[in-house]
């Protein structure tokens, strides 16, 4: 199976990386000077959307997205169909014998990105309150702005499509970076008649539009 997605940032959005000679504490995370959205983070996102998600599509999940901590919790989880659970057979886990089905492009901006400078306070662990001269200034893109990318599932099942999918939206409720919620919405996608099942369907149906835009 294969989509080919949108995103956008609802709020000020911020993927930071290390990296000198910028005039913010934290960028935005770029590639050949361009900002891109990591494949990588969008897979995070929707390992932790996919965990929430599992028990109502009646899969079993372990909850885990720390590598060390999976292990443990798969013994725990004894008896299962497989050696892992479902969303790690999908995701995949450490190990040769759990590859990951799923792999996410980079997402690469359509047109200009607006950026702008957001100074924050960070906050001392224990009470919360603002930290004396812990200042930072962090570099966010503007809400709304518009970039594209492409998920692959392969080898793909019904159940594989399922909970990419239903991860997906959900992860419309799941926070990115610094700055808070994302949308998606499905440009395109390319699966067989065995990949995918009615209410794969109706979950395409539902991506096909900007959820925070057109019903918020």
């Amino acid at each position: 199976m294969k989509l080919e997605l949108a995103l956008r940032p609802i709020g000020l959005l911020t993927i930071g990386y290390a990296a000198p000679g910028y005039l913010v504490d934290v960028p935005f995370y770029r590639i050949g000077g361009t900002l891109v959205i990591p494949g990588s983070t969008v897979k995070g996102v929707l390992r932790s959307s996919a965990h929430r998600i599992a028990p109502w599509l009646g899969m079993v999940s372990c909850g885990e997205v720390e590598p060390r901590e999976m292990a443990a919790k798969h013994a725990a989880l004894k008896p299962m169909k497989g050696e892992v659970c479902e969303v790690c057979e999908l995701f995949g886990a450490p190990g040769r014998r759990s590859p990951s089905r799923l792999r996410v492009s980079m997402f690469k901006p359509v047109g200009a990105v607006r950026t702008v400078k957001v100074p924050q306070v960070s906050l001392e662990d224990s009470t919360l309150r603002a930290a004396r001269g812990k200042l930072y200034v962090r570099e966010a893109i503007a809400p709304f702005t518009e970039f594209k990318g492409v998920i692959t599932v392969e080898p793909c099942e019904a159940k594989h499509a399922r909970l990419t999918l239903a991860a997906i939206v959900n992860a419309r409720f799941e926070p990115m970076g610094r700055g808070g919620l994302v949308d998606f919405k499905l440009l395109n996608y390319e699966a067989s008649n065995s990949e995918i099942d009615d209410q794969c369907r109706m979950l395409i149906d539902t991506l096909r539009r900007w959820f925070y835009y057109e019903v918020v």
